[in-house]
């Protein structure tokens, strides 16, 4: 069961990672601060791209 876990787990931080950077994204002040979230969901997009099968599905 454990296995089963941590082969998820991967996922859930990928998840948490786009939901965070999707909120600073929403409250950032400045270009730089928005770059930088649009980067982060950039980065969680490709790690779910690559994990599983599903194609890239977060563009900016």
């Amino acid at each position: 069961m454990k296995e089963k876990y941590l082969e998820f787990k991967w996922l859930e931080i990928a998840r948490e990672i786009q939901q965070l950077s999707q909120t600073g994204l929403a409250f950032a002040t400045n270009d730089y601060e928005k770059e930088r979230y649009k980067r982060l969901n950039e980065i969680t997009s490709e790690i779910i791209e690559h994990h599983t099968d599903l194609e890239k599905y977060i563009k900016y």
